[in-house]
């Protein structure tokens, strides 16, 4: 469903013609009162639509209305109220990454203008208000990513630890397995996130990545909402997928996490710190320009070593979603806490760290996305220097 006229790229729509003064009003006023419902309603957003295509997003910025003859001089003196400028007016959706506000308009009596007026003026939209399709295609994205990290990450895990592999007889260290294993896992990971899913949604598939991203403020809390949903449902379609591997996935109990001997406590700051390693290395990457390209190349090194390290002491979850999958089709739950306990909590810290004590670590991150930035077709990606430029032109 398209609301306003066809975009123009970067953000820019063409603010449509208006006849006279009264229809424009009724466009104006039945506008907004469509928006509210389709924002609030999600009976409106799936069903109700504007009332017409040329409905605007937004009247002309800085335009100075005039009831002026069609390609003829404005017939207005200069001290006219007719002459005050508008300014634009741009609508917030609540999918959007900054808070809800309204520009305001000055004189809306007189925004309606000729077509020849605003022919050749165009109007910043900001940001545009999620519509139905856009949430189905995110709220997809990241359900098959996640459904993917786990059957195929997963898959790797069964493989070489199902005592009846050959790949256990081939590499008798398990060490060295835990090492192919985290890396191959991690390898998945970068994988989606240069595919389709992460062009569409930008490839989080870990509810504590959307959680560091809504931290940052560069997702709102409706879209992190839908993003954590999305990861948990493809968590569990992806474990199913790993029961195709027979007595291999029993045998690893479908490539479930669960605390080592050394206990529970210690298991949770086996998760803090390699969830902490995992967002200090992403913010990192993602806030430098020249390494920002390279961000999907950090996860088989970095698993490579964390699953190496820490795998005896927790299973190297880092994530809510890997561990709740596995767990509820193998029906294990001992010590499920610890999967969500040590990574929420390690992202806090990660998230402490890099804007409260070393800021100048991580540079800016720009968007939510770990690779594919300037893919944003229903732009709730904004940076903070497009929202700071739209803010100021």
């Amino acid at each position: 469903m398209r609301v306003g006229t066809p975009n123009m790229g970067n953000g820019r729509l063409l603010c449509p013609p208006a006849i006279s003064t009264v229809p424009a009003i009724i466009h104006y006023y039945s506008y907004n009162v469509y928006l509210i419902i389709i924002v609030l309603s999600p009976v409106g957003r799936r069903h109700l639509i504007p009332p017409s295509d040329t409905v605007p997003l937004c009247f002309n910025r800085e335009v100075t209305p005039s009831r002026r003859p069609l390609n003829g001089p404005s017939t207005e003196p200069t001290d006219s109220p007719m002459n005050t400028p508008m300014k634009c007016y741009a609508t917030r959706g609540p999918f959007d990454g900054v808070s809800q506000h309204h520009r305001e308009i000055q004189h809306p009596l007189y925004a309606a203008v000729n077509h020849s007026a605003l022919s050749a003026e165009v109007c910043e939209l900001e940001t545009g208000v999620l519509m139905p399709k856009a949430w189905w295609i995110l709220s997809l994205s990241e359900c098959i990513g996640t459904a993917l990290l786990l059957a195929v990450g997963g898959s790797f895990v069964v493989i070489d630890f199902a005592p009846t592999s050959p790949v256990t007889h081939w590499i008798a260290s398990a060490a060295l397995r835990r090492a192919l294993t985290g890396f191959l896992f991690g390898s998945t990971g970068g994988l989606i996130a240069l595919s389709w899913v992460g062009k569409s949604s930008g490839a989080h598939i870990n509810p504590v990545v959307t959680l560091a991203f809504w931290l940052q403020k560069k997702l709102s809390k409706e879209l992190a909402l839908i993003y954590i949903i999305s990861q948990f449902i493809g968590a569990i379609i992806g474990a199913a997928l790993l029961s195709l591997w027979g007595s291999w996935a029993r045998a690893t109990h479908d490539a479930a996490t669960v605390p080592g001997s050394l206990g529970a406590g210690i298991a949770v700051l086996g998760e803090t710190t390699a969830t902490f390693c995992l967002i200090v290395g992403l913010f990192v990457f993602l806030g430098h320009q020249v390494w920002r390209r390279y961000t999907p190349a950090l996860f088989p090194v970095l698993y490579a070593l964390l699953v190496w390290i820490e795998a005896p002491i927790s299973g190297t979850s880092t994530n809510p979603a890997r561990t709740l999958g596995p767990d509820l089709i193998a029906h294990i739950w001992a010590g499920w806490w610890v999967y969500l306990a040590g990574p929420t909590l390690g992202t806090l810290i990660g998230w402490i760290v890099l804007n409260q004590l070393l800021p100048w670590l991580h540079g800016e991150i720009t968007v939510a996305k770990l690779y594919h930035f300037a893919h944003d077709p229903y732009e709730i990606f904004r940076t903070r220097e497009q929202s700071g430029g739209s803010r100021s032109a």
